[in-house]
């Protein structure tokens, strides 16, 4: 199962847009990082490699291809025919046409088909840095979302014969959002343990706690202020791992993270409209596949 969406960027070289390049690749730790993308430009051109041929080979497995629009790439031999021009016209990958300078694109027929940005029609050369910065962002959400629906299409296709059981730990304070991961992971066919639903009045807590989470295939512990100083938060995921179990860490909050589980990949939720749900689902499910084998 792939888990990483490849977005490439097609460029050609001027100093003008190599500087545009370099400036919208500031952004690509926090997207690559939070989202599990991995974007690939010109920036990563081997020494003695054309452009023609890097971009041939990046774009066949490419899911995302951004394509600087300009009057030189347009009229580049790798756009106009051969395995780049291929994957452009494909429908299978998604592709964002971006206008890095006023050009005639109107008809070249993939650009008005994939629909131009930014919607204003301004080139980002005439942009001032604020404004580009804006578009940048943009641009990256539209990446999300398109990484989104591909993942949703991989994770389709991934079938694991086992239910599937999480424990979520979490803070009082946090229930809101333990009741909403509830629902999402259950779209996914994913079965979720919760205290306030399982617990009842004059049973031992900890004894029905021990036994959940040693049923459960994987705990998901909910990271924020209120978790940290949580002494049930703190027991729960100590007791999984004593138990050998798989452990998920979700950041809610940005925060320090208690050292022993600074060492486990954590996920951030913590941008209420760029939380990573998909990224969580195949967590879980490839964690629970890799240890069913064992």
């Amino acid at each position: 199962m792939k888990t990483t969406i490849k977005v490439l960027i097609i460029s050609s070289y001027s100093q003008e847009e190599e500087d545009i390049l370099k400036e919208f690749s500031n952004l690509f730790p926090t997207f690559e990082s939070s989202h599990n993308l991995r974007i690939v430009s010109r920036l990563h051109l081997g020494f003695e490699e054309n452009l023609e041929s890097f971009f041939n080979r990046e774009s066949q497995d490419a899911d995302v291809i951004i394509v600087f629009v300009s009057a030189k790439l347009l009229g580049s031999k790798f756009i106009q025919k051969g395995i780049t021009k291929q994957a452009i016209d494909s429908e299978i990958k998604s592709v964002i046409p971006v206008l890095i300078q006023s050009c005639f694109w109107e008809d070249i027929n993939w650009v008005e088909e994939k629909g131009l940005l930014p919607r204003s029609g301004t080139p980002l050369f005439d942009m001032n840095k604020e404004d580009r910065q804006e578009e940048f962002t943009n641009i990256f959400h539209l990446i999300v979302k398109q990484s989104e629906k591909i993942a949703d299409k991989s994770i389709a296709k991934f079938t694991f014969e086992k239910n599937i059981i999480t424990f979520i730990s979490h803070s009082h304070e946090d229930g809101d959002f333990a009741d909403l991961l509830k629902l999402k992971l259950k779209d996914f066919g994913i079965k979720s343990w919760l205290d306030v639903d399982n617990i009842m009045v004059g049973q031992d807590w900890m004894e029905q706690i021990d036994h959940a989470i040693t049923e459960s295939d994987a705990i998901i512990i909910l990271l924020s202020p209120s978790s940290k100083i949580s002494e049930y938060v703190v027991y729960e995921w100590a007791y999984a791992l004593g138990k050998d179990k798989i452990v998920i860490p979700i950041k809610l909050e940005d925060g320090e993270i208690h050292p022993v589980l600074k060492k486990r990949q954590s996920i951030d939720f913590s941008k209420r409209g760029l939380r990573p749900w998909n990224e969580l689902v195949r967590q879980i499910k490839e964690s629970v596949e890799r240890a069913s084998k064992k």
